[in-house]
C-alpha cells in the first residue's frame, strides 16, 4: 500500500517537473504552426526581353521576414538576392546578352520563412533569324511558270508546299542553311484562279513563314453570293468580275423578277434584276447560275451560284397612340392624347417608353409645325448610350447622332424631309455577334446606321415627343425581322 502510494506521488512530482518543458514545447510548436508571413512584391507576371542590350527588370520587396529571390540559371544577375524584414526592397535583374540561336526562359521565385510569395518568367530572345521574302504581286502564267524567293537566315531550314501541292512544286530549295534561295513551278491551269502555299520551316521543324503563290486562271467573282431584299418592287445591280466570257440562267418557274441586262456577258459586267412585288407571307427563294464559256471542250466551265432572297410583306403589330400605350408614362410635360393620336406643344413635351424586340420599330408623325423639334430617341437602360432620331423642321432635314458610349459611329448622311407632309420615322434594331445595329430609315428608304456594343438582350429606354413647339404623333408599329433560313 505504500508502494503505491509513494509511486503515485512520484508520477505527480515528475508531472509538474515536466510541465514547464512541455509548455514549452507545444508554445514552440504552435507558434512555428501559426507563424504569419506578410510578403509584399510588384513584379509582371511574366517579362518578355531581346536578345542584345535587354531591359533592365526592376520591382520591389518587402517582408515581415527576411526574405530571398532566386532562379535556376546563370545568365542574368538579381541584386540585391536577399535581404531583412521591415524594409523596402528595389530588386534589380540584369540579364546578359543572349548569343545563342535559341531562346531561354526562367522562372524566378520571391520567398519570405516558409512562404513562396510568387514565381513568374523571363524569357529572352536568342539570334536566330528566318525571314522569307517573295513579291506578292507576282502571279504564274496559267500556261505553267516558275518564280523563286529568297530565304535570308543564321540557320538551318526546310521548305514545303503544304496547300496546293497538285500543282505546285519545289525545284530547288527544299532544305538550306543560312541565306538561300527557293524555286517552285506550276503545272498549266485551265480552270480558276488559284493560290498555293509554301511553308518555311526553322532547324527545329517549327513554321517560320509562309509564302503564297498565285495562279492566273479562269476568274468569275460575284460581289455578293447571297442577296436579301425587301418585299417591294425595285432593282438591284450585282457586280461580277471576270475575264472571259459567262453567261447567267435563272429556274423557269421562279416569274417574281427578271434578269434585265440580257444573260451573255464578257469581262467584268453588272448584271440587273428587277423584283416583283412580294405580297405573300414567306420568303421568296430563288438561285442564279453563272458559268464561264470556252471554245476549248477540255476546260471545265467555272460556275458561281448567286442566291436571292426577297421578304414578304411585313404585318406589324399596330398600336395608336393611346394613353399608356405601350406602358408609356410621362417624361415631361403633359401631351394630349385624341383618337388615337399624341399632340406635343411647348417645350420638353414627351413620353418613355420600353422596347425590348429585335426588329423594325415604326412611329408615324402626322403633322408638324415649322420650328417644332420633334424626336424620338433610344437609350440603353438608364445610362447614356443614346441614338437619336430628331427631326428639324426649319431646315427641312432629319437629325440623327449618336454619343461617344455607343461604341459606334452612324455611317450615312442625313437627308431631307416634306415638314408638311405626314412620315414614318423606323429604326430596324437587329444583332450582330450578340451586339446591337441600327438602321435608321425614313418612309421606308434606309439613309443611316451604327453598329453598337450594347448587347443584344438589353432593354431600350425611348422618348417620343417634341423637344419644344407643336408636333402630333398617329402610331406605332412593330415588325419581327424577316426568318431568311425557314
Amino acid at each position: 500500500m505504500k508502494n503505491t502510494r509513494y509511486k503515485s506521488a512520484l508520477s505527480i512530482l515528475m508531472f509538474f517537473c515536466l510541465f514547464p518543458i512541455l509548455m514549452v514545447s507545444c508554445s514552440e510548436e504552435e507558434e512555428e504552426e501559426f507563424t504569419i508571413v506578410d510578403l509584399r512584391y510588384n513584379p509582371k507576371d511574366k517579362y518578355q526581353l531581346s536578345s542584345a542590350d535587354a531591359e533592365e527588370i526592376k520591382f520591389e520587396v518587402k517582408s515581415s521576414h527576411p526574405w530571398k529571390v532566386f532562379g535556376k540559371e546563370n545568365w542574368y544577375t538579381i541584386n540585391p538576392e536577399s535581404g531583412p524584414q521591415d524594409q523596402i526592397f528595389m530588386v534589380s535583374i540584369k540579364v546578359e546578352d543572349n548569343t545563342l540561336l535559341d531562346d531561354r526562359v526562367d522562372t524566378i521565385t520571391i520567398k519570405s520563412d516558409y512562404w513562396v510569395g510568387k514565381r513568374f518568367t523571363i524569357e529572352q530572345k536568342g539570334i536566330a533569324r528566318l525571314e522569307a521574302k517573295h513579291d506578292n504581286d507576282r502571279v504564274l502564267k496559267s500556261v505553267g511558270d516558275q518564280c523563286t524567293f529568297t530565304i535570308e537566315s543564321n540557320q538551318e531550314w526546310s521548305c514545303e508546299v503544304t496547300d496546293g501541292g497538285d500543282w505546285l512544286s519545289i525545284d530547288s530549295g527544299i532544305e538550306g542553311s543560312h541565306d538561300g534561295e527557293v524555286m517552285v513551278s506550276s503545272t498549266e491551269n485551265k480552270g480558276e484562279e488559284r493560290t498555293a502555299i509554301v511553308t518555311v520551316y526553322d532547324r527545329h521543324k517549327k513554321e517560320a513563314a509562309q509564302i503564297s503563290v498565285r495562279q492566273a486562271g479562269v476568274r468569275l467573282v460575284p460581289g455578293e453570293l447571297e442577296w436579301r431584299e425587301s418585299h417591294r418592287a425595285h432593282e438591284i445591280e450585282i457586280k461580277v468580275e471576270s475575264n472571259t466570257q459567262w453567261t447567267i440562267a435563272k429556274p423557269d418557274f421562279d416569274v417574281w423578277y427578271k434578269i434585265t441586262s440580257g444573260v451573255d456577258y464578257s469581262g467584268t459586267q453588272s448584271i440587273k434584276i428587277q423584283f416583283d412585288e412580294n405580297s405573300g407571307i414567306s420568303v421568296r427563294k430563288s438561285s442564279l447560275t453563272l458559268k464561264t464559256v470556252s471554245e476549248d471542250p477540255s476546260v471545265k466551265p467555272l460556275v458561281k451560284t448567286i442566291v436571292l432572297k426577297q421578304a414578304p410583306t411585313p404585318s406589324p403589330e399596330h398600336t395608336e397612340l393611346n394613353k399608356g400605350f405601350l406602358k408609356s408614362k410621362k417624361a415631361a410635360g403633359t401631351p394630349i392624347y385624341e383618337n388615337g393620336d399624341m399632340i406635343c406643344s411647348g417645350k420638353k413635351n414627351r413620353v418613355i417608353l420600353w422596347l425590348d424586340r429585335l426588329g423594325t420599330h415604326t412611329f408615324r408623325i402626322k403633322s408638324m409645325a415649322k420650328g417644332s423639334y420633334p424626336v424620338w430617341y433610344i437609350i440603353d437602360g438608364w445610362g447614356k448610350k443614346e441614338l437619336r432620331y430628331h427631326l428639324d423642321t426649319n431646315k427641312g432635314l432629319t437629325k440623327s447622332s449618336v454619343t461617344t458610349q455607343i461604341g459606334g459611329t452612324l455611317v450615312g448622311p442625313n437627308v431631307p424631309l416634306d415638314i408638311n407632309k405626314a412620315h414614318d420615322l423606323s429604326v430596324r434594331i437587329s444583332s450582330i455577334d450578340g451586339m446591337l445595329k441600327y438602321e435608321l430609315a425614313l418612309d421606308g428608304e434606309h439613309f443611316s446606321s451604327v453598329q453598337t456594343t450594347i448587347p443584344e438582350n438589353k432593354r431600350l429606354r425611348v422618348y417620343l415627343g417634341a423637344n419644344k413647339g407643336d408636333c402630333t404623333w398617329d402610331w406605332y408599329e412593330y415588325y419581327p425581322l424577316v426568318k431568311w433560313d425557314e
